[in-house]
């Protein structure tokens, strides 16, 4: 695997505003290092929904002061990984859910109990939609249960 390059591009929430186009920009930023129980996630696909358009319009957090990352959700590989951070390697496909926000991004960092494994590389490139989506399912569900 090649190494991380120095930055890497994301998109940023400039302006509160439906129109998506508007709302955001493309920004270079520097590139994420994975903190104690974190990995790096090269994305592969990220989920795009009606929510992102609502974040962007500020109708779910009202004090909510840009610039802002966005995004909630993606399919990837990880190139790096943090402390205290087992049963996940270099290389492995996985999803995950983090409401930090960050997922329009060519790279993202997310919490372990955020991710979860893809068995199969292959898979990645034909349900990874479909597996982001369910998996975004299963943990609201399993979140409410609780």
């Amino acid at each position: 695997m090649a190494s991380k390059p120095k930055t890497f591009k994301k998109l940023m929430v400039q302006k509160l505003t439906s129109n998506f186009r508007e709302a955001v920009s493309i920004e270079t930023v520097n590139m994420c290092h994975p903190k104690k129980g974190e990995v790096c996630v090269k994305n592969k696909y990220v989920g795009i929904n009606a929510t992102d358009v609502n974040f962007t319009k500020g109708r779910y957090f009202v004090n909510v002061e840009v610039p802002f990352g966005v995004g909630f959700e993606g399919v990837g590989e990880i190139v790096e990984i943090g402390e205290n951070v087992e049963n996940f390697k270099i290389g492995q496909s996985v999803a995950y859910l983090d409401g930090r926000c960050n997922a329009y991004a060519e790279y993202v960092v997310s919490m372990k109990q955020r991710i979860v494994s893809l068995l199969l590389s292959s898979v990645l490139h034909i349900y990874s939609n479909r597996i982001a989506l369910l998996y975004s399912t299963v943990s609201s569900s399993r979140y409410v249960q609780e």
